[in-house]
């Protein structure tokens, strides 16, 4: 209770509960009782908006946690369904999106990955705007399949594994980031709209980048 109150309520109360002489101080005690009754129903008030904002606060982050949840599950289903029709020969046939000019790092294998194992160059460096919870000296260019757009993976806040995407001519990164238990689970995935669209999953393998709302097809090697 603010101290105002504390000092409102203390006032009401001995006027309330005080000895009464005349008529007067009888109508003063009932108002006082009657103040008194209003601070508890205000009190009782202000404590169920509290419990309620932080009831809402938890519902809104698990229905977050759901989303992000779906998501990654539609992406496995997906990308499932691509490895049985394609029956292994992705790994023979040249991808549609594939980049013409090659990327030096090989394929992460998941936290402790390969390209976490090169050294940072100035090609890995994402050169706008990174959210403050990417740690930018780890950033690696790993795709630049989708025209227009760039893919990194880089670690986080917490040890967090992330995906980042800049589109070409403008100022802010966008970045997906997963605590390494999520990321050995289901990975990372990432969605950005732009002039054009972007979606990329971070399997733990590799990187598969696609349009959005498309099958995501298979990043460089």
């Amino acid at each position: 209770m603010p101290p105002s109150s504390f000092s409102e309520r203390e006032a009401l109360a001995r006027v309330a509960f005080g000895r009464t002489a005349s008529s007067e101080d009888e109508s003063r005690a009932a108002e006082a009782a009657r103040r008194l009754r209003e601070l508890d129903l205000l009190e009782a008030a202000e404590r169920q908006a509290l419990e309620r904002a932080a009831l809402d606060a938890a519902d809104a982050r698990e229905r977050r946690a759901h989303r992000i949840r779906s998501r990654s599950i539609r992406v496995l289903v997906a990308l499932a369904v691509m490895g049985v029709i394609a029956l292994g020969a992705a790994l023979l046939l040249a991808p549609p999106l594939r980049s013409s000019t090659p990327l030096d790092a090989g394929a992460a294998t998941g936290p402790a990955g390969s390209w976490f194992d090169e050294t940072q160059t100035d090609r890995d460096r994402v050169d706008s705007y990174l959210p403050s919870y990417v740690d930018g000296s780890t950033t690696r260019l790993v795709s630049t399949a989708m025209p227009g757009w760039k893919v990194y993976v880089a670690k986080g806040d917490n040890a967090d594994l992330c995906l980042v995407v800049h589109e070409s001519g403008t100022t802010k990164a966008v970045a997906e980031c997963v605590t390494p238990e999520v990321f050995a689970e289901s990975g990372a995935v990432i969605s950005s709209v732009g002039s054009t669209s972007i979606s990329a999953f971070w399997d733990g393998a590799d990187v598969h980048v696609g349009q959005n709302g498309s099958s995501v097809g298979q990043g460089e090697p």
